[in-house]
């Protein structure tokens, strides 16, 4: 009997043995998977979400492009529009400043002047609400942006509230809903710190010198390769029949130029998603 209780709590010792190195096996497999995710988990002990998001897009190829910032410069595609002077299709590439960056939404202002254009076409009293550059910017102009800028640019409710000084009788005008436009006065002094940052040079694009005075109609003596030129405003001058402007140094003019000439040049401005 006493045999056959030794043999008895043999096995059993036996059995435990196997029970037991068949845990420390379970564990330690266990461990092998648990550390690799604790290693990758943050301080609270989860995984880097961002991280995960990441590999996602890029799984997905997609391209997540850092917001832009107040100062720099965007390449954002070649634009067309046909030309004042010849009627011709003109193609260019056009580099954009960032002027606000502010939920969401970027301001945005072509880095040089594309084309001199008038204000407007006939010697008559003018305001941006009513004035051809307006209707060309958000038309032909427009149109002409490249089709993934196109869909960002936002519809922007356009103040026409500064009333010139120098102008007696002048008066705050109604808010217009644009996508693009000239900045104001206001907009033009907010946005630069000063003359040097305000002042653009004169886009001539692909074209020589010589070609660029023919097709704008610009005297020799008044322009050269790279050179600063005025641009528009779109508040009021001093009198209904002219436009404020910023001169070719980077200065703002708000006694304004004759809205109807030609050889002032344009920047146009939009708010755009990113």
């Amino acid at each position: 009997m006493q045999t056959e209780v030794c043999a008895i709590n043999d096995c059993a010792r036996l059995s435990i043995g196997r029970l037991a190195a068949r845990l420390l096996l379970v564990s330690l497999l266990a461990s092998s998977v648990l550390l690799p995710s604790l290693a990758l988990a943050g301080c609270g002990g989860k995984a880097d979400d961002t991280q995960s998001e990441s590999t996602a897009a890029e799984e997905e190829g997609q391209v997540v492009a850092p917001p832009p910032i107040a100062g720099e410069t965007l390449n954002l595609g070649n634009i067309s529009f046909q030309s004042y002077w010849t009627g011709e299709t003109v193609t260019k590439a056009c580099n954009w400043r960032v002027l606000a960056v502010t939920d969401g939404q970027a301001l945005i202002i072509s880095e040089k002047v594309i084309e001199l254009r008038p204000f407007h076409r006939e010697e008559t009293d003018v305001y941006w609400e009513n004035s051809f550059i307006r209707g060309w910017l958000n038309g032909n102009f427009y149109e002409g942006l490249p089709a993934e800028l196109k869909a960002r640019v936002q519809d922007t409710q356009v103040s026409n509230s500064y009333v010139n000084p120098d102008d007696p009788t002048a008066t705050a005008h109604a808010t217009t809903t644009d996508k693009v436009f000239l900045l104001s006065v206001d907009e033009a002094e907010q946005y630069f710190a000063n003359d040097e940052l305000r002042s653009a040079r004169l886009d001539l694009g692909s074209a020589p010198i010589n070609e660029f005075r023919r097709i704008n109609g610009v005297d020799e003596l008044f322009i050269s390769d790279g050179d600063g030129w005025g641009w528009w405003l779109r508040s009021s001058g001093a009198s209904g029949t002219e436009a404020a402007t910023v001169g070719s140094g980077g200065h703002v003019n708000t006694y304004g130029y004759t809205a109807f000439y030609a050889d002032c040049g344009i920047r146009p401005a939009m708010w755009i998603s990113y």
